[in-house]
Formats: structure tokens, C-alpha cells, sequence
């Protein structure tokens, strides 16, 4: 779902500090040039790392590994998502240093849905890929059709689908009145009730969606790090620890990323709908709200290193992994215990 970038200021006043509390919010939505130099630098170098993993990814996953598996589809969905994402700074940094009325208007009716539909979209493939992890590793001699990569693929499909067609509708909705929120300033939100309480309604939904994916990957790591531990010491203790670390690397990336965007949305959506008036605060939360995001934007970066940890072939391909299984090639696993492990 499209989060647009609503504030995208710019004052061309001195503000005292006895003066902040009694700004208007349409005279309050400012920014700093040093903060805008920091997200820039800060976009160019995600940008730059990005493309080069992400296209590295692309190249090993589509042209060298065939879909054996739910997994490698989730991960293939993961790369095309991180991929858009990156590809979309490009406009977003252009937004930041040269704001003007239509490339305001191209970012906010399509870049600014690009990026944010690929951000959930990578929020839900990470929470798939933990999903099926949890049910090979701690139940793993039960058939779920959940595991089978025709579900992965109608999953991915509805994922894909009802992301565009919420992204789509809202954008249409939040854009529908061609009066911008502040006459000297290019943002996306529109004056107006309707758009406050589709921006607050929509965007407390993402919350709540969010959260409840959050605690189903928590969820997850507890479980599969309880059976781990319950399994006997053997001669795979070893891919118990590696197991064991996979997923919650896979966690630590989900809490570094977007659990600080997540935190500070909720406040930021009461800012800019005005149920929090306060000139300080809002700029305080509109400087919060784009660092977290920065984090968010990080994942793409991040991700390449779940591709290598939870894909053998990944691996193989890299030349970094030499006993690392041929795509076609089946494992026979003796016990129960190795069919959790491998």
C-alpha cells in the first residue's frame, strides 16, 4: 500500500524558537538542507549497493535456478520486489533536490506507489519464507499444501494483485482534488475531510497488518528455535545452529528495516491528519518518519544476504558453497531430524 510522501516542504522564512508552537501546519511543513544532503547521500549509496546485489541476484535466481521449491519462488518474488524498489530512488532523489509541480505529480500518482508496494510486498515474502521454514523445520513429516510451490505461486499472485489494486485505489482517492495541501509546496496530501480519513483509515490498517505479520515471525524463530533445541545432539548440531541463525537472521533484518517506521508511523499519520498540531512535533516526527524509512529503504541492501543463507544453489552458483546441491538434484534424508534440516 502506497504511504506517499506527504511533506515535502519548503519555507522561505526565519522561524524563531518563540514562534514554532504558533505556526499553522501549512506554515510549519519545513525542512532542513542538511537533512535533505543526509537522505540524498543516504539514497545514492543504497542505491548504488542495491543495483549491483539486486542485479546480481536477478541474474543468479532467473537465469540459473529453476523453481524447485516454495522457498526459491518466495525469494525470486523478493528479488523482483527489492529490484522496483531501488529503481524508484532515482525519482525520489530528484523529488528531494528539485521539487516541481510535475515531477511532484509523477512521483506522488506512481513512483511514490512503486515504492511502498514493493516495501510490503518484501514484508510478506520475508513472513512467507519464515512460514515455510516453521512448518519443514518443526512439522516436518505433515504434507501442508502450504509448502507446495503451486500455493506459492497462487500466493504470490494474490499478494501481488491486491497490493497493486489497494495501491491504485488509494492513490486515486488521496489524489482526487487537484488543490495541493500547501500552495508553496509539492506534497501528495490533499486538503479536504475525505482524503484525511482515507489517509488515516488506510494507513492505520497497514499498521495493524503489519504488527500481526511481525508477531507471526516472532512466533516462528520461538518455534522453530524450541524444536531445535529439543533435537538430539548429533553429528547436525552444526545445521541446528546454522537453522537456528538462518531464521533469525532473517528476523533481525524484519526488525531493523521496518519495525522503527512502524513505530513512528502511527504518531506521523495523527500529524498529518492534524490530530497532533504542534509545529515542533510534527516537524520532530516528519525528521523520524524519514529516517525510519532510510532503514525501510536499507532492505533491499539486506536481503541478498537472506538469498545466500537460505539457498544452497544461490550459493553454488557464487562458487561459495561446494557441496551445495545442483538444482535438480534431490537429498534423500534418513530421519525425521534431517528432513528438518535440510
Amino acid at each position: 500500500m502506497a504511504h506517499l510522501e506527504e511533506v515535502s516542504p519548503v519555507l522561505n522564512k526565519t522561524i524563531t524558537s518563540e514562534t514554532v508552537n504558533n505556526l499553522t501546519t501549512a506554515d510549519c511543513n519545513f525542512t532542513s538542507e542538511g537533512f535533505t544532503i543526509f537522505k540524498t547521500i543516504a539514497c545514492i549509496l543504497i542505491f548504488a549497493i542495491g543495483i549491483i546485489l539486486n542485479s546480481l541476484a536477478f541474474w543468479v535466481y532467473f537465469c540459473h535456478i529453476p523453481n524447485t521449491n516454495a522457498i526459491i519462488f518466495y525469494l525470486k518474488n523478493l528479488v523482483i520486489a527489492d529490484s522496483l524498489l531501488v529503481l524508484s530512488l532515482p525519482i525520489k532523489i530528484l523529488k528531494d533536490n528539485r521539487p516541481s509541480a510535475n515531477l511532484n505529480k509523477a512521483y506522488c500518482s506512481f513512483i511514490a506507489c512503486i515504492f511502498y508496494l514493493n516495501m510490503y510486498s518484501s514484508v510478506f515474502f520475508l513472513a512467507y519464507i519464515a512460514a515455510t521454514r516453521y512448518l519443514k523445520i518443526v512439522r516436518p513429516l505433515r504434507n501442508y499444501a502450504f509448502r507446495n510451490l503451486k500455493t506459492a505461486k497462487r500466493l504470490s499472485l494474490g499478494t501481488w494483485s491486491i497490493l497493486l489494486l489497494l495501491a491504485i485505489l488509494f492513490a486515486i482517492l488521496i489524489n482526487k482534488d487537484n488543490k495541493p495541501k500547501l500552495s508553496n509546496s509539492p506534497i501528495c496530501l490533499r486538503d479536504g475531510v475525505g482524503q484525511r480519513a482515507i489517509y488515516f483509515f488506510a494507513h492505520t490498517a497497514g499498521l495493524v497488518m503489519f504488527f500481526v505479520v511481525l508477531a507471526g515471525i516472532c512466533y516462528c524463530y520461538l518455534q522453530i528455535s524450541t524444536q531445535l533445541h529439543l533435537l538430539p545432539s548429533s553429528p547436525s548440531l552444526k545445521k541446528q545452529t546454522k537453522a537456528k541463525n538462518n531464521i533469525l537472521i532473517l528476523l533481525v533484518v524484519f526488525f531493523i528495516c521496518f519495525v522503527p517506521y512502524h513505530i513512528i508511523k502511527l504518531p506521523y499519520i495523527l500529524s498529518q491528519t492534524e490530530l497532533i498540531s504542534d509545529c515542533y512535533w510534527q516537524r520532530v516526527l516528519y525528521y523520524a518518519k524519514e529516517s525510519s524509512l532510510l532503514l525501510s529503504t536499507l532492505n533491499a541492501c539486506f536481503d541478498p544476504v537472506i538469498y545466500f543463507l537460505f539457498c544452497k544453489a544461490f550459493r553454488s552458483k557464487l562458487g561459495l558453497d561446494k557441496r551445495a546441491l545442483e538444482p535438480n538434484e534431490i537429498s534423500v534424508p534418513a530421519n525425521a531430524s534431517q528432513v528438518m534440516l535440510d
